[in-house]
């Protein structure tokens, strides 16, 4: 049987979140089609804050490599300005970063992301 890891849930969690709409563009069509109206405003800006915190939480809790918690970073924030400056090419950089480090997560090579204690010389 399979040890449980807490790692594995949150990297696929990370991977999951950046498929998510972050975007009033791309969420208000998902939420009106589960029967809300959500006007644009603050109440989407909200939901798009959560969606990169939550993965942000995901991402540092799971990634234990320093270049690919900076690159999570990197991205949280590019897609926070890029929305509060309206620079759609910045938030779209960010987005496509946050995939990249989805993706290296769930493809990551164990001895940048296992604790030290875990990892065997074979």
């Amino acid at each position: 049987m399979r040890k449980f890891h807490a790692g594995r849930i949150a990297g696929a969690a990370a991977l999951a979140i950046p498929l998510l709409p972050k975007c009033p563009v791309c969420a208000l069509p998902l939420l009106a089609a589960a029967g809300i109206a959500m006007p644009h405003g603050p109440g989407v800006e909200a939901l798009v804050v959560a969606a990169i915190a939550g993965w942000l939480v995901a991402v540092l809790s799971s990634a234990r490599w320093r270049p690919v918690r900076l690159a999570a970073v990197a991205a949280a924030a590019a897609v926070l300005l890029g929305r509060v400056l309206d620079v759609t090419l910045l938030a779209a950089a960010g987005s496509a970063l946050m995939c990249g480090v989805a993706l290296w997560i769930a493809v990551r090579p164990r001895r940048c992301h296992a604790p030290s204690e875990t990892v065997s010389p074979l």
